[in-house]
């Protein structure tokens, strides 16, 4: 991340000496607790004392505590995270280690997928906890409120959250409250009881008050703590205490502003300017105050503020840093604005060179921005960028911050101009991005020649994200041969990706693999860059069907992808970029239908792609999770896979990136498998439309992409078909097929061509065209042979066992025949296939041969009926009553002379109806 994690706001505000016992509400906390509720919410405005409420009942808390003190920083929801995971190391310094090193690299954060990662991590590594969150309010960022939202619905047991707020923050109260999953602490509660205000103000503050004097003094300030403290400040200095209590007057603003006032005004000069001078830091120490009044003596006078109770909260337990309370430092602000308007700026200027001496860059250049600093800023985010292109990090600040700076600031350095606009293409800002683009290549930005390379890099980034893949290949090309050849630089190495993932798109694999070795070996300590290309040559060796060079070109990747020490106690975790390889392996193994030993590397490489965001890595493990869970038979895992596939597709749409079509297919042709045939069937019309009228369908070249979403439409046709008994259907599915089979063969597109071969083998299959599809089977088996692939074959259970079982009992077979057949028989198909439907003609030639043949929709009922459909999801699917859907079963039942919708579907199916 851009500069270090502020200790400071860990610290939980240890209880003072003297304050007022408010058992009644350590009571309501402990209710909370005890009941086993997710969520205390402590709501109130400024000075109720919600924080000193929380930080005194935790003091009398066994469970360990995690206390975080929210800044507008915190709106990032990288450095929100980043902060959370350090409040919990207080807990234990062993969390989260790997998951921060894993936020080094991330790209903007998705909610959903990082959540359930630190969750994980909570459940495997803390016990019982409390994490407290102060300031809530400061928090305006809608994915920070998705985090927030899907951590609280999704928080184990063991954990206790505490939000300490002015404003009720956006999350899912009602429905807590609903569940008796929220305790609310809010400012009527808060509010000094008489009693409290007697103890308060006589007790701790050390005055000698009438009872009819709390009594008015507590109805002026309608219980308001902070007002009470006001008050008693500004008694210890009345000559006349019953005269200055009665002059109290008017609704609870009048007296806030009054005492603010009266406060401030009794300090002494030195200590009043230096309050207001101070007032632009959110926390503050010693040697900060100095630098901002130029003074020598800032410890010693927060140190006498803190003895005073003038509003100064200590953060640690060694007065070194501090913090003013919010509505005192709102105050103070105003009167810099009257009294000090023109040093405003210089002091902002002196807390920055602080903040940059002690290295807290993203303070330095939230102060030089405050302060208009504009080239100071920039300068400050020109020495800070180059870590951002180690590490593709924190890149939501950075994006802010020049979006500060007056644009000719931006136009004026290169550095950050070239930064800026790859960051705007890198989160899919492609207008933006362009506009910046022209600007560098129209030479309003100096030493254009430099940067063409640059520049030609991310057009190839942006014509990939759009899904011009030729564009992208042709644009990398021209930047690499712009750039020394032996030198590695991170513009060299993301042109490289861009090349390999351009060329890739289009089913060019020899071009991805001849640019994958210009990047140097692995043999060296990997760096993101390198792993995730070594990576991705590994999944084209996949694409070609080199399975087993595959399997060891991956473990080779994983076995330099280690951090940390090898051999020590603690399990070494992986380079968050090594997903990819994990995802690769883990599907050759599940091809293999080696599940036990792919299961837990795809997880793995899920886990991990969810961290880094990585739209390839992501994208492939949606897939090898679909194939998983297919093959555990673990229907409700796979419906849930189905739906997180879904949800990454439309992720990718909403970017514009090329690989939600691959997403689409993929999630299509299980859909097509398992028989979902609602929304598959719509989307089969809707494609079908748009594929007539935008190309020719005998066309020979087709991209990778392309070539995946007409399998998923061949597949789904196949589907469709034989639920509806159409040939046509069946005929258009056997021509998309044969134009992919000559199309992958060309491009040797071994993944591609063999699904594409063994789905015409079963689409004949189910024309009633046996010995061409016998025939297409032997030419799948063929292929699958050298890779030993299985999985593509058992995945479709029934009708391809069918196929295969034939063929084997035809003469010379090949030897791979039995390996499959063997397999079927030792693997159960993940869902029991339906035998494929009978084509129109061969039904109503079955129909025609019962004495009293049914109706054309009675065949449609039956056909459901053999489906498992319920008669309302029949009624449904026919746009009829549920009641005409008993009354046709009725008379099914009596033609086929069964009693049941079980002994209807047997019998259906001995027939050849269904």
């Amino acid at each position: 991340m851009l500069g270090q994690i502020l200790q400071t706001k860990l610290y939980r505000p240890r209880p003072r000496p003297n304050t007022v016992a408010r058992q009644r509400l350590h009571r309501r906390l402990d209710e909370g607790l005890s009941l086993g509720r997710k969520l205390t919410l402590v709501a109130a405005a400024a000075g109720y004392g919600k924080t000193t409420l929380v930080s005194d009942w935790l003091a009398e808390q066994e469970r360990p505590v995690a206390w975080l003190s929210l800044d507008m920083a915190d709106n990032d929801p990288v450095r929100f995270l980043a902060h959370v995971i350090a409040a919990l190391q207080t807990i234990d310094a062993d969390f989260g280690i790997d998951l921060m090193v894993l936020l080094e690299v991330s790209k903007p954060l998705v909610p959903g997928i990082v959540v359930p990662v630190l969750l994980n991590e909570i459940i495997g590594q803390l016990p019982q906890f409390i994490l407290v969150l102060d300031d809530y309010y400061l928090i305006e960022t809608p994915s920070v409120y998705e985090i927030m939202t899907l951590l609280i619905e999704q928080m184990p047991p063991a954990m206790h959250l505490i939000l300490i707020t002015r404003v009720d923050p956006p999350l899912p109260l009602a429905r807590l409250r609903a569940n008796g999953q929220l305790t609310e602490v809010r400012a009527r509660e808060l509010y000094f009881t008489q009693e409290e205000t007697a103890s308060f103000l006589n007790e701790c503050m050390g005055l000698d008050l009438t009872k009819n004097d709390v009594a008015v003094l507590e109805n002026r300030t309608e219980g308001w703590i902070a007002g009470l403290q006001l008050a008693a400040l500004s008694l210890r200095g009345a000559t006349n205490i019953g005269e200055f209590i009665e002059s109290f007057a008017g609704n609870n603003r009048y007296v806030h502003d009054y005492l603010l006032e009266e406060v401030l005004a009794q300090q002494p000069k030195a200590v009043q300017d230096f309050l207001i001078q101070t007032s632009i830091l959110e926390r503050l120490n010693g040697s900060l105050c100095n630098a901002v009044t130029g003074q020598s003596d800032g410890q010693i006078v927060l140190e006498r503020l803190d003895t005073a109770n003038l509003f100064v909260i200590p953060l640690d337990n060694q007065r070194n840093w501090y913090r003013y309370h919010q509505l005192f430092m709102d105050i103070l602000r105003i009167r810099l604005q009257a009294d000090w308007p023109d040093k405003v700026d210089e002091m902002h200027v002196r807390a920055s060179k602080w903040y940059e001496a002690h290295h807290f860059t993203a303070e330095a250049i939230q102060h030089a921005l405050a302060a208009r600093a504009w080239d100071r800023a920039a300068d400050l985010m020109e020495r800070a960028v180059p870590r951002l292109g180690r590490t593709k990090g924190d890149i939501s600040p950075l994006l802010a911050w020049c979006q500060q700076l007056p644009e000719e600031i931006v136009a004026s350095r290169p550095v950050l101009a070239v930064y800026y606009t790859w960051l705007l293409t890198d989160t899919a800002q492609l207008e933006a991005a362009e506009h910046w683009l022209h600007r560098l290549e129209s030479g309003s930005v100096a030493d254009l020649e430099k940067f063409g390379s640059i520049s030609a890099t991310i057009r190839s980034q942006i014509a990939l994200i759009r899904g011009h893949g030729a564009d992208a290949v042709a644009q990398a090309e021209q930047a690499l041969a712009r750039m020394p050849a032996d030198e590695q630089t991170f513009w060299r190495e993301m042109a490289v990706l861009s090349l390999m993932s351009g060329a890739l798109s289009l089913g060019d694999l020899q071009r991805a693999e001849d640019a994958a070795r210009t990047l140097p070996s692995l043999d060296t300590r990997p760096t993101a860059t390198h792993l995730f290309a070594a990576s991705l040559s590994g999944i084209i060796q996949v694409v070609r069907g080199e399975y087993h060079a595959a399997a060891r070109h991956f473990r080779h990747i994983l076995d330099h992808a280690v951090l940390g020490e090898r051999g020590s106690r603690r399990p070494s975790p992986l380079h968050p970029m090594a997903g990819l390889a994990q995802i690769g392996l883990g599907q050759v193994l599940l091809a293999w239908n080696l599940v036990e030993e792919a299961a837990p590397l795809i997880e793995s490489g899920l886990r991990l792609g969810e961290q880094t965001q990585n739209t390839t890595t992501l994208t492939h493990a949606y897939e090898a999770l679909l194939d998983l869970r297919w093959t555990q038979t673990d229907l409700p895992g796979f419906d849930e896979a189905l739906q997180r596939t879904g949800d990454w597709e439309e992720t990718l749409k909403t970017g514009g990136i090329w690989l939600a079509n691959v997403v689409t297919a993929y999630r299509r042709c299980f859909e097509a498998v398992a028989g979902k045939m609602d929304g598959l069937t719509i989307w089969l019309a809707s494609f079908r439309v748009q594929r007539t009228a935008s190309v020719d369908l005998a066309r020979t070249e087709l991209s990778y992409a392309e070539m995946f979403m007409d399998l998923a439409f061949a597949r789904g046709l196949l589907a469709w078909g034989e639920s509806s008994g159409d040939p046509i259907l069946l005929d258009e599915s056997a021509t998309v097929l044969r134009n992919l089979v000559a199309n992958s063969r060309s491009q040797t597109l071994f993944t591609i061509q063999l699904r594409a071969q063994l789905y015409l083998a079963l689409v004949l299959r189910a024309l009633g065209q046996l010995d061409e599809g016998i025939l297409a089977m032997e030419r799948a088996v063929d292929l699958a042979s050298p890779a030993a692939a299985l999985r593509p074959f058992l995945d479709e259970g029934g009708a391809a066992c069918h196929l295969l079982r034939t063929l084997s009992d035809r003469p010379h077979p090949p030897a791979f025949t039995r390996v499959l057949v063997d397999a079927f028989a030792e693997t159960a198909a993940p869902i029991p296939a339906v035998p494929a439907s009978p084509t129109g003609q061969d039904t109503q030639q079955a129909n025609q041969q019962l004495l009293d043949p049914l109706t054309e929709r009675e065949l449609d009922v039956l056909q459901h009926i053999a489906k498992g459909l319920t008669n309302k999801e029949i009624a449904d699917h026919l746009y009829v009553t549920e009641g005409t859907v008993k009354s046709h079963a009725k008379h099914i039942y009596s033609k086929l002379g069964v009693g049941n919708r079980t002994e209807a579907a047997a019998r259906a199916r001995e027939l050849h109806l269904v």
